[in-house]
């Protein structure tokens, strides 16, 4: 709570505060209260709005997640999906759920505040962050953008990273070096994501370089629904 409080930006969610509550059994749970987003996650608003200009939401998930890692020191948020994005009533991108978020000097000591070996969602996840018996995996700059780069074909086009497979076939896809997607890599914005989702976490471009590189990208080159389905 204490990393998201602080933060301050268009593309980022702002936290009011948190609720404590008991349930059956003397179960305390917590919860982030943010302002309400009558839009709803990104996935709900591009169902019902599917016409939205899906490129401006993938530059503004872009611009939130650059704050992020630009922020001293830089911040993992650790969790990038489509349902950890809100749509403000503005109709535009709020990252949100930092619920996993790490900032990167707290990586030293190798521990970490949350377990992931139950934490994070499969299918966003780079292959890094599975196979791990011995310790647990690290949240990286790195790993967020792998997680970006499933996203982002997922708002262009309505397809989810490895689709038809259920998460133990995505465990195995992931061990053997399967990319989320088959890339057209004559498309230049699936040569970005493509990068993005480089098995070798050093290859993938940072979030800055992501920007530039959209920010000459024609909206107008961008053809929804002509990623691949996964393997």
């Amino acid at each position: 709570m204490k990393t998201w409080g602080g933060l301050r930006h268009e593309n980022v969610a702002h936290l009011c505060g948190y609720i404590v509550e008991e349930v059956e059994g003397n179960v305390v749970t917590a919860g982030f209260v943010s302002p309400w987003c009558q839009n709803g996650s990104i996935t709900t608003y591009l169902r019902l709005s599917p016409q939205a200009d899906r490129f401006t939401l993938v530059r503004d998930v872009a611009y939130g997640l650059q704050y992020l890692h630009d922020h001293e020191p830089p911040i993992v948020h650790g969790d990038i999906k489509p349902d950890n994005i809100l749509i403000g009533d503005d109709g535009r991108a709020l990252i949100t759920d930092f619920g996993l978020s790490e900032t990167t000097d707290s990586f030293t000591t190798g521990q970490m505040s949350t377990n992931f070996a139950i934490s994070g969602t499969v299918k966003y996840m780079a292959p890094e962050l599975v196979g791990y018996y011995e310790r647990k995996p690290i949240r990286t700059l790195e790993s967020d953008i792998w997680a970006y780069g499933c996203t982002s074909i997922q708002i262009l086009t309505d397809k989810l990273p490895y689709a038809c497979k259920d998460n133990l076939q995505v465990f195995h896809l992931l061990l053997r070096g399967q990319p989320p997607f088959h890339w057209d890599l004559d498309v230049k914005h699936e040569h970005i994501f493509s990068r993005c989702c480089s098995q070798t976490p050093s290859d993938r471009p940072t979030i800055s370089r992501i920007v530039g590189e959209l920010e000459f990208l024609a909206p107008s080159n961008i053809v929804a629904n002509n990623a691949r389905i996964c393997s």
